[in-house]
């Protein structure tokens, strides 16, 4: 790294440590030095400078702190700039961070001269990553952009194969394993990671997801709280296990964590949708609507809506969770592949309610909006048959939005998971 060529961004509130720092850098040949006051004034420095070195202290807000070293891991986290934490008191949380967060040099504790000249010329160095590290992670980050998974996935096997003791190289081949659905083998290996490195919050947070997948809430909780536990304010962290919580119809519970993970970061578009989704829930229309109306894109109005219908069903909360379909299928009038994944969600709803013959109108109805939609087909067909069987029913309405007294069920279905659907964007 030529540091003459390089800016450095210092957002350090210990004024000796500030003075050090830029005389030291300024002898090194780094004319350009941006050096901030506030939270802000750094993360529009890390926006302008993609390719400064970052110089932070732990004096600073620690959700802030959090904030600002997310920012500086660049979109993929693993093209991360060369960043220098100072931690005035070591603890285990610093050492999680530094991990998380691909810090290149930490010093724990007040700092002299002398030593602060030997960590930044280490961290020049580029800290401790090897040659290897740095040109698989160079061909990682390309792989990303280009999507392709399976590539990057072999690079990072490769690396993890060679370096078993690298724990950033680790936790990317077990986020490349979540990506291509390769949930068990990711279990299997972030499991081994944590039993080796137990302050490794990040393989937490990914081992979680791999119960969330496999809808083991209980475990999931167990490893996020963990994680959070040495490292609270991460954004997307708090929206998983809100998204827990909500699966468990927790809805006030689920509502803090998203509304913490705003505070954290406030544009951060799952939070926004979790958040809005609670507050249906819990019949707060007004504040829910002040959220949706940043929501430009019809596919988040329904989103928000049909995942709120299906945490209704799921609960048991059938009249609320039909008329949440109900809003979602008014928004997709003009998308009918997206109002047939809706219908078939409300078919089962209507069957886990005991209303078979309205969940067969509206698995019709799914495949009449979509021919190709075969999950609705199969249902339809097979409810079909099994009334014909019974006659108990034939006096409901073929209306799916109509109320109906009459319960039946039955417990034949294959196809029983409901569908999300994501933007267009």
């Amino acid at each position: 790294m030529d540091i003459s060529q390089t800016a450095a961004i210092i957002f350090v509130s210990r004024l000796n440590v500030r003075t050090l720092l830029q005389a030291e850098l300024k002898f090194r040949g780094v004319r350009n030095i941006i050096a901030c006051d506030n939270f802000q004034s750094c993360l529009s420095a890390l926006a302008d400078f993609p390719a400064a070195l970052l110089f932070v202290d732990t004096d600073q807000d620690e959700r802030e702190l959090v904030q600002v070293m997310r920012k500086a891991q660049g979109r993929y986290r693993i093209d991360t700039r060369p960043i220098y934490l100072f931690p005035y008191v070591p603890s285990e949380k610093i050492l999680a961070y530094a991990v998380e967060y691909n810090i290149s040099q930490l010093h724990a504790g007040e700092i002299s001269k002398a030593q602060l000249e030997q960590n930044l010329s280490e961290m020049l160095r580029y800290g401790t990553r090897t040659d290897l590290q740095i040109e698989i992670y160079d061909m990682v980050v390309k792989a990303r952009v280009a999507e392709r998974k399976d590539e990057a996935r072999a690079l990072l096997h490769s690396l993890w194969l060679a370096e078993p003791d690298n724990i950033q190289a680790g936790d990317e081949l077990g986020f490349s394993m979540c990506e291509l659905d390769l949930w068990d083998e990711a279990e299997s290996h972030l499991i081994g990671i944590i039993a080796r490195f137990p302050f490794d919050s990040r393989a937490k947070h990914l081992l979680a997801r791999c119960y969330m997948k496999k809808a083991d809430f209980s475990k999931a909780r167990y490893y996020l709280e963990q994680a959070s536990l040495l490292s609270p304010f991460n954004a997307e962290r708090l929206c998983d296990l809100g998204q827990i919580f909500l699966d468990q119809y927790q809805v006030a519970e689920a509502l803090g964590n998203f509304r913490e993970a705003l505070l954290t970061d406030p544009d951060l578009h799952e939070a926004k949708i979790g958040k809005v989704t609670c507050e249906l829930l819990l019949g707060e229309a007004n504040d829910a609507l002040k959220i949706m109306r940043q929501l430009q894109d019809p596919f988040d109005f329904a989103s928000v809506f049909n995942g709120a219908a299906i945490t209704s069903v799921r609960a048991g909360h059938y009249s609320q969770g039909m008329g949440l379909y109900k809003t979602a299928a008014g928004y997709l009038v003009e998308y009918p592949n997206l109002m047939s994944r809706v219908f078939f969600n409300m078919g089962i709803g209507l069957w886990k309610w005991g209303k078979a013959q309205l969940a067969i109108a509206a698995f019709q109805k799914a495949v009449e909006l979509d021919a190709s939609n075969a999950k609705a087909k199969h249902n339809a067909d097979r409810l079909a048959i099994k009334m014909q069987r019974n006659n108990r029913l034939a006096g409901e309405s073929g209306d799916p939005f109509s109320a109906i007294n009459r319960i039946d069920t039955i417990d034949d279905l294959d196809e029983i998971s409901e569908e999300g659907f994501g933007s267009a964007r």
